[in-house]
């Protein structure tokens, strides 16, 4: 599975997009169970145009427990697709989770940076 994964980014990042897509796409029928595969299936579906069959795998990435720093980003990109199937609730949510989740990100790093260092135990 890795090997195949990592042939599918290869192929993306040659700008081969719709092979990559297409092992993707695969890939997410065999292991179903993995966020990342999903994650990058949708990433795939909207760099060759297809935002709206993007949706269904960038929700069962979130469903998953895809990492918290792809989180924001899937999100927005989710309700991207949600607009243009036309469901406007949906793509607000969606939309409203990412940006919260970004700022929540920026509040955490700006308290971190706060903290002195030499009151930070190692």
């Amino acid at each position: 599975m890795e090997e195949e994964l990592n042939r599918a980014m290869v192929l993306r990042k040659n700008g081969e997009f719709n092979k990559s897509t297409v092992l993707l796409i695969r890939l997410a029928e065999i292991y179903p169970f993995y966020a990342s595969i999903n994650y990058e299936c949708a990433q795939s579906l909207m760099l060759v145009g297809k935002e709206t069959e993007s949706v269904p795998y960038f929700e069962r990435a979130i469903r998953l427990g895809l990492p918290s720093e792809a989180l924001a980003d899937t999100y927005i990109s989710l309700s991207h697709g949600y607009q243009l199937m036309g469901d406007k609730e949906r793509a607000r949510d969606a939309i409203q989770k990412g940006n919260q989740i970004k700022q929540n990100h920026r509040h955490m790093e700006k308290s971190h940076a706060a903290v002195p260092r030499s009151t930070v135990k190692k």
